[in-house]
């Protein structure tokens, strides 16, 4: 089953110390924008391999449902064709580390779930949360928690 070696994939996900190289605008203060794939040299895991689907391994790629319209996790980067974020860096590192090459569709987020169901894409990297409703049709790995704070100066 695809869930069972994302799981395996995403469990062995991690960074291979390569460091990332930026885009800056050349104005101080102005943001950094980075669109390496962090992927890059991350070697396939044979027991999460084996866990994927005949069909998946003769296809060799897999798809990934993304809403490219939620910055930081997941959004496009100025050149407007390269996905960057969270989301999608985790996505690339879960394909590398099943040895497929990984299809981006971005597509708006209430399509995920009937796209989901109706197999046009294998699986969703996104900022979704595991609601009652969600987890009657979809299996779910919480990957991320966040929270909301406020700040304030000093004193």
């Amino acid at each position: 089953m695809v869930t069972t070696a994302l799981a395996v994939a995403l469990a062995a996900c991690g960074s291979n110390g390569a460091p990332q190289s930026a885009q800056q605008s050349g104005e101080p203060g102005q943001s950094v924008e980075h669109t390496d794939d962090i992927s890059a040299g991350v070697q396939a895991d044979p027991a999460a391999v084996k866990l994927l689907p005949e069909a998946v391994k003769a296809k060799g790629r897999i798809s990934v449902a993304m809403d490219l319209s939620s910055p930081p996790t997941t959004f496009m980067a100025t050149d407007n064709k390269t996905p960057i974020g969270f989301n999608p860096d985790m996505a690339r590192l879960i394909a590398a580390k099943l040895g497929v090459t990984l299809q981006i569709d971005n597509v708006k987020f209430d399509t995920i779930i009937p796209g989901l169901q109706g197999g046009r894409f294998d699986f969703t990297a996104t900022t979704m949360g595991a609601t009652e409703e969600r987890l009657k049709v979809l299996d779910m790995i919480n990957y991320f928690q966040n929270g909301t704070g406020v700040a304030v100066p000093k004193g």
